[in-house]
């Protein structure tokens, strides 16, 4: 056989081979999504508390009032500052807020002219379909950092109507304080005659002064659901507060009207005020946060957030969640378990 002929022989090998090669590799190559074929899905959008001993809690709101008003947990819920008398769209300026902040800044509400009351407080724009519109049976919680300025029966934050609720009640939730008492009210209301749950921290829970005592203060509170005082939670600074309470909630909480910072209601017809002070890293979250957790977002501020994917595996989609200095570069399936590689460049 000529040598021409041979080399054309042993590349037609070479070819048949190859192709044949490839053509396995497609046919075995899965055409859709099977049971044994694990993907990762999506990073998911949710932000949620590191693992802590009761589990995870999904944020729905978060403000670190960092020069602006937008919400970072996703939902969408930016504020508008708007003033304590007209109720008029304001714009925010450098004046509003303060390096003197948890973390990186703060929002500062002074005094307004004519009273003891904030000048402006912060709506959330969200009358319908909102993530902090909860039921009766919903848990949820609440965790802010305060240096609270001197003022009468200011509002830290809340979702509770004077008369906008779907059947005319004053229905909603507030967390708010009183300075003749010192206390911190956490109020789960139905209507004004007395169908709420009121629980309030000891009078020595708030600084008597806050000319005297210049401090931040961390407050959590806490709600499983269950209707009931024994339900509620209220820390300071980590520290679980004995508790004074009125207790006797009956009809829902839900409302129309929109949340507010620092006022509720858009300060409509309201014995109490709008806040005066600062107020930085407010956080809402569905779910009861446990101890563990109040103690992460005392200590690392803001650190406590975690990143989380969804991954098909064995026929249904399964959530795997790490703490930010955890998160992976890449995982890698490997017979029959998911394993986390860190490559380091």
């Amino acid at each position: 056989m000529p040598m021409i002929q041979h080399k054309q022989l042993h590349f037609l090998r070479l070819a048949f081979f190859f192709s044949l090669a490839i053509f396995i590799m497609i046919s075995c190559s899965p055409a859709e999504q099977n049971d044994d074929q694990p993907v990762i899905k999506k990073l998911k959008t949710e932000r949620k508390v590191h693992l802590g001993d009761k589990g995870i809690v999904e944020e729905v709101g978060h403000w670190s009032f960092d020069g602006n008003l937008i919400d970072l947990s996703g939902e969408d819920l930016d504020g508008t500052a708007r003033d304590a008398l007209t109720n008029d769209e304001i714009i925010l300026n450098n004046d509003d807020y303060s390096t003197e902040a948890v973390a990186g800044l703060a929002l500062k509400i002074e005094k307004h002219d004519n009273n003891n009351f904030g000048k402006f407080f912060i709506d959330l724009n969200d009358a319908e379909d909102s993530p902090l519109d909860f039921l009766n049976d919903d848990k949820f919680s609440i965790s802010l950092w305060m240096k609270r300025g001197n003022g009468q029966r200011l509002i830290v934050m809340g979702r509770m109507s004077t008369s906008g609720s779907p059947d005319g009640s004053t229905a909603g939730w507030a967390l708010h304080f009183r300075e003749d008492t010192n206390r911190l009210h956490f109020k789960l209301r139905h209507s004004t005659n007395g169908l709420q749950l009121d629980v309030r921290t000891p009078a020595n829970a708030i600084p008597v002064d806050p000319e005297l005592d210049d401090s931040y203060y961390h407050y959590v509170a806490t709600y499983n659901g269950n209707g009931d005082a024994s339900g509620v939670e209220i820390y300071v600074n980590t520290v679980k507060q004995v508790k004074s309470v009125r207790n006797n909630l009956a009809g829902s909480i839900q409302t129309d009207v929109t949340t507010n910072i620092g006022s509720r209601d858009n300060n409509q017809g309201l014995f109490d005020g709008p806040f005066v002070g600062l107020l930085d890293e407010i956080y809402v979250f569905k779910g009861v946060l446990s101890q563990s957790q109040v103690n992460c977002l005392f200590h690392e501020k803001t650190d406590c957030m975690s990143s989380a994917l969804l991954i098909w595996d064995q026929g249904g989609w399964d959530e795997k969640v790490w703490a930010p200095d955890e998160i992976p570069d890449e995982l890698v399936w490997d017979y029959g378990k998911w394993y986390e590689k860190n490559w380091g460049f």
